[in-house]
């Protein structure tokens, strides 16, 4: 359904599996889509660029969010990711200029490259304590985000990590950052 502009409703059966890359790539239609509660993986890209898709709701058995899996969805508001989930993957919610709030999952230790890169709106954002890792790009162009509390946990932060986060009056760096 790469490209599908005009596509603006989508019926999955209950068991799909599988959502494969850029399944629904750039198809601007799109403002809901329910996905089946048998889905187990999601592949790169799949509803990137989906610019009018408001909301999802991504099910339990889910560990993996792919990289880039909701880029460029500039209306997208809320995303529920099911407590089970241990890896995002980098860039999966830049420039979501929608979206305010996003709840990390405790199972998470690495916040990817560009995941929340470009997210304008974003307000709050919670990083687990198991996070070691904050990507290159990670919160960059978060303007309204008005601080990050960073673990104790984390050791490495990367280039650019808050980069324009305008916001920003402090933030306190842990003692075990060992790379800045």
């Amino acid at each position: 359904f790469y490209d599908c502009v005009k596509l603006a409703s989508v019926s999955l059966p209950a068991n799909v599996k599988y959502i494969g890359d850029a399944a629904f790539y750039g198809c601007s239609s799109i403002k809901t889509i329910v996905i089946p509660s048998a889905v187990t993986e999601i592949g790169q890209n799949a509803f990137s660029g989906c610019s009018s898709l408001v909301s999802v709701s991504i099910p339990s058995k889910v560990k993996v969010i792919s990289d880039g899996m909701f880029a460029d969805c500039a209306a997208l508001k809320a995303v529920t990711i099911p407590a089970g989930v241990t890896e995002i993957g980098k860039y999966v919610f830049e420039n979501c200029v929608a979206l305010t709030a996003v709840q990390i999952p405790a199972g998470v230790t690495v916040i990817s490259d560009g995941l929340f890169s470009g997210c304008s709106a974003l307000t709050s954002v919670n990083i687990p304590e198991n996070v070691t890792y904050i990507g290159e790009f990670a919160f960059a162009n978060c303007k309204v985000l008005p601080s990050v509390d960073v673990p104790s946990n984390v050791t490495f932060i990367g280039a650019c990590a808050f980069a324009n986060c305008s916001k920003f009056t402090a933030i306190a760096i842990p003692s075990g950052v060992t790379t800045i």
